[in-house]
């Protein structure tokens, strides 16, 4: 028995397409502690801050957005996210992603904040 070989040329419009399809993985270079940082800069807070139990909005909001922003660039779990922003339960990690999500589907601003983190936080300049 003899097995057929695949050593042939894709034709390039397969090869597109292919490649269109497949998803991106997050660059190992991206870390939270990264995340963490390029967003307590862009919010003018601290990292501090990013992990306090605070809940005035002024730290709620660049925390739920470094935890999305978080989950969406690296592999990590929520409960390895929640122990990065100040031993959170793995819920409240899930819930920041879902606000932020929803949140950018109605505010362009919010959505172009997480934009620009997103170029600031994948860019090589840091």
């Amino acid at each position: 028995m003899t097995i057929p070989s695949t050593d042939f040329p894709v034709p390039p419009e397969e090869a597109e397409h292919s490649a269109a399809t497949e998803p991106e993985m997050p660059s190992p270079r991206i870390t939270i502690a990264r995340i963490q940082s390029a967003t307590a800069r862009h919010f003018d807070t601290t990292i501090e801050n990013l992990k306090s139990p605070s809940r005035k909005k002024s730290h709620v909001l660049p925390r739920q957005i470094a935890v999305y922003l978080a989950r969406e660039l690296t592999n990590s779990s929520t409960t390895v996210l929640g122990s990065w922003f100040g031993n959170r339960d793995h819920t409240t990690i899930m819930h920041a992603q879902r606000k932020i999500c929803d949140a950018m589907r109605q505010d362009p601003d919010l959505a172009q904040d997480v934009a620009e983190l997103i170029e600031a936080i994948t860019s090589d300049q840091q």
